[in-house]
């Protein structure tokens, strides 16, 4: 029984379907590590601008929620 031979080369058509959906993921990656660098950003602005209380008492209700979760 013989395998089945993957070609050494694409063709144009198929080369670009690939080519779209690498580009595509990429996109996305990128999109969701710019979301995470924003929500990382928003959470540390209150410290940025030296409103230190702030960022305390935001860390201390998340840091109790997940001491509650962890129970």
């Amino acid at each position: 029984m013989a395998l089945p031979v993957t070609p050494k080369y694409l063709p144009p058509f198929m080369d670009q379907k690939l080519e779209l959906k690498r580009t595509r993921t990429l996109r996305k990656q990128t999109g969701q590590i710019d979301n995470l660098l924003k929500s990382y950003l928003m959470r540390m602005r209150p410290w940025l601008n030296g409103n230190k209380e702030a960022l305390e008492f935001k860390f201390h209700h998340v840091w109790g929620s997940w001491k509650r979760h962890m129970k």
